[in-house]
């Protein structure tokens, strides 16, 4: 199915990624590990590392590191988990999406099975939200969005719920499905209303209402509304 290019509706920028001159350093030390055999040592340096290549941009360079501290971890007894989650965020960054959905469906299966926070798992939802839409798997991505704003609410999270709501609705506007998307446009509005002093959520109702009035008024065209979404998202307007 093809969807009209609406983009992602993001509250908070970062500049471009340079390489990180200190990843070349944890190279080295996770290379010296490896010689004398600190297996241990190793997963754990080769997490930083991963961390280190994905700071400065360098994913698929990440995803080498991480998914070697994954397995480190896994294999002395410690939880992988917090390390694939940076796996598959890695992974989605690269263009892989594919791999990425299947790796962050089971980091949620993981944190839901060790009842972690309701918050914590709502943004693991929303980065799989992500890659289901990179991977064009659009209604996994519905019912993703969908459950992280449930998550976040029941975590207290509002501006959380409100950014999952607003790309819920978002990805149906793209589908065609205009009153679904105003299903959730409309508990995002809410949240803004109700915490107006918050000014995440207050870019967070900027975005609703610019989707909602290109739905129900036609008055603004699309290209202006992507280019106001963008500029909402940068903190501009």
């Amino acid at each position: 199915m093809r969807i009209r290019p609406w983009p992602e509706v993001k509250f908070v920028t970062r500049p471009p990624a340079r390489a990180n001159p200190s990843a070349a350093d944890a190279d080295e030390v996770c290379r010296i590990l490896a010689t004398i055999g600190a297996a241990s040592s190793l997963a754990t340096a080769n997490v930083l590392a991963g961390m280190l290549h994905e700071d400065g941009g360098q994913f698929a360079e990440a995803v080498v590191r991480y998914r070697a501290g994954a397995r480190g971890l896994e294999e002395h007894g410690a939880s992988p988990t917090a390390t694939r989650y940076k796996l598959g965020r890695s992974m989605l960054a690269a263009g892989d999406a594919v791999e990425a959905v299947e790796v962050l469906h089971e980091v949620y299966g993981a944190e839901t099975e060790a009842e972690e926070p309701p918050a914590s798992r709502a943004q693991t939802l929303m980065l799989l939200s992500r890659a289901f839409e990179a991977a064009e798997q659009y209604g996994n991505a519905v019912w993703a969005w969908g459950n992280a704003a449930e998550l976040a609410d029941e975590g207290e999270a509002e501006a959380l719920a409100a950014s999952a709501l607003v790309n819920r609705g978002r990805l149906l506007m793209g589908l065609g499905e205009p009153t679904d998307a105003v299903g959730s446009l409309e508990p995002a509005l809410e949240k803004a209303r109700r915490n107006a002093d918050d000014v995440g959520l207050q870019l967070h109702e900027l975005g609703a209402q610019l989707l909602w009035r290109h739905m129900h008024c036609h008055r603004i065209d699309e290209v202006d509304v992507v280019e106001a979404l963008g500029l909402q998202a940068a903190g501009q307007i």
